[in-house]
C-alpha cells in the first residue's frame, strides 16, 4: 500500500509538471501567434474555428470576437472546408476594399494520414502587388521609349543603305534625323542611369554655403535664349539681396535647369516664364511658373517616371526630368510641388537657409 501511494504521488507530481509545461508552451504559442503580422486561423474537422490571432481578424476587417460573422470570413471558411474534405492545399487571393489578401490553407494530417483539421494563413499583398505593377509599367515604358528612337534610326538607316535616297540634300536631312534620335536615345539612357543611382542611394550630396540669387540669374539668363525660340520671355521676380542657402550648388542648378527646360518645352508659346523666391521660415521657396495647357488630373502624376500629359508620349523629353528633380530634392531633404491656377502652372521647391 505504501508503494502504491508513492507511485500515485509520483504520478501526480509528473502530471502537474507536464500540465505546467503545457501551459507555458500554450502561452508561448499564443504570444508567437499574436506577434505575427500574418493572419492565422485554425479549423477543426467540422470547419469550426479553434484558434485565430488578431492579425487575421484585422486583415478580414473585424475583430477576433466576431471573426466568423465578418463577410470576408466566408471565403476563408469555404476554402478550409474544401481542404478538410479533399486533403489538398489551397492557394489564392481575394480583395477587401482596396487591399489584396493572399489566402493559403493547408491540411493538418495525423500520422495515419487522416485529416485532423486545417490552418489558414492570410497575408496582405497590397504593397507587393503595387510594386509588381510598378515594375511591369516601368519595363513597358522603358521598352516604349527605347523602341521609338531605335525604330526611327533603323528605318532611316535602311533607306540610306538601300540607296533609296538619291538627293544629297535629302541625305543630309536624314543624317540630321539620325543624329537627333541618337542624342534622344543617349539622353534617355543617361536619365535612366541617373534616376537609378538616385533611387538606390548611390549618390552622396555634400551640402555647403551658397548664394541663390546669382545662381537663379545665371540659369534664367541661359534659359532666355531657348525661350526666344518659342516666342516666350523670362522674368526674374527676385528682389536684390542676399539669399544664402545650405545646399548643393550643382544639384540646385540641375533642378532649376530642369524646371526652366520643362517650362520652355511644355509652356504655352508667347507666354512668360517667371522665376521667384520667397521666405518660408528656415527655408527658401523657389518657384518657376508659366502659362500651360494641362488638366488637373495630370498634376498628381507629373513627378512619376515617364509620365507625360500627352498619353501618346509624342512630346519632347524623356518623361524622366521631373522624377529626377524630385529624387534630387528628396536626397537633400527638400520638397517640390506643382499647382495649377487660371491656366498657369507653378512648380515650387524648398532650399534650406544657411544659418
Amino acid at each position: 500500500m505504501h508503494e502504491l501511494g508513492s507511485a500515485f504521488n509520483s504520478l501526480a507530481g509528473s502530471l502537474q509538471e507536464n500540465i505546467g509545461e503545457l501551459t507555458i508552451e500554450r502561452n508561448r504559442l499564443r504570444a508567437v501567434l499574436e506577434g505575427l503580422g500574418e493572419g492565422i486561423i485554425a479549423f477543426d474537422t467540422e470547419g469550426r474555428v479553434t484558434r485565430c490571432n488578431g492579425s487575421a481578424a484585422e486583415l478580414l476587417g473585424g475583430s477576433e470576437e466576431n471573426i466568423e460573422r465578418i463577410p470576408e470570413f466566408k471565403c476563408v471558411s469555404d476554402a478550409a472546408k474544401r481542404v478538410i474534405a479533399t486533403g489538398e492545399d489551397h492557394l489564392g487571393t481575394f480583395e477587401r476594399d482596396d487591399r489584396v489578401i493572399r489566402l493559403s490553407v493547408a491540411a493538418i494530417k495525423e500520422e495515419s494520414g487522416s485529416v485532423a483539421g486545417a490552418v489558414a494563413l492570410l497575408m496582405d499583398m497590397t504593397e507587393a502587388e503595387r510594386l509588381e505593377q510598378t515594375r511591369r509599367d516601368y519595363v513597358a515604358n522603358v521598352s516604349h521609349e527605347l523602341r521609338t528612337p531605335l525604330a526611327s534610326i533603323r528605318g532611316i538607316a535602311d533607306m540610306l543603305n538601300d540607296g533609296l535616297v538619291k538627293n544629297e540634300a535629302d541625305k543630309q536631312r536624314y543624317y540630321g534625323y539620325i543624329q537627333k534620335e541618337s542624342i534622344r536615345l543617349s539622353k534617355l539612357i543617361n536619365d535612366l542611369l541617373e534616376l537609378s543611382r538616385l533611387q538606390s542611394g548611390g549618390v552622396a550630396l555634400k551640402l555647403q554655403r551658397m548664394e541663390l540669387y546669382e545662381l537663379i540669374m545665371d540659369v534664367a539668363s541661359r534659359a532666355s535664349e531657348a525661350a526666344k525660340e518659342h516666342e516666350m520671355t523670362v522674368r526674374i521676380d527676385v528682389p536684390d539681396g542676399k539669399y544664402l542657402a545650405n545646399s548643393n550648388p550643382d544639384r540646385v542648378e540641375q533642378v532649376l535647369v530642369s524646371l526652366m527646360d520643362n517650362a520652355v518645352k511644355h509652356g504655352r508659346e508667347g507666354g512668360e516664364i517667371v522665376v521667384g523666391i520667397g521666405d518660408a521660415g528656415d527655408k527658401w521657396k523657389i518657384s518657376v511658373e508659366n502659362p500651360a495647357d494641362i488638366e488637373r488630373k495630370d498634376l498628381e502624376h507629373l513627378f512619376e517616371r515617364f509620365y507625360k500629359a500627352d498619353i501618346a508620349h509624342t512630346g519632347e523629353g524623356t518623361g524622366l526630368g521631373l522624377a529626377i528633380t524630385e529624387e534630387v530634392l528628396h536626397l537633400m531633404g527638400e520638397t517640390i510641388r506643382a499647382d495649377y491656377e487660371d491656366g498657369v502652372i507653378k512648380f515650387t521647391f524648398t532650399v534650406a537657409k544657411y544659418k
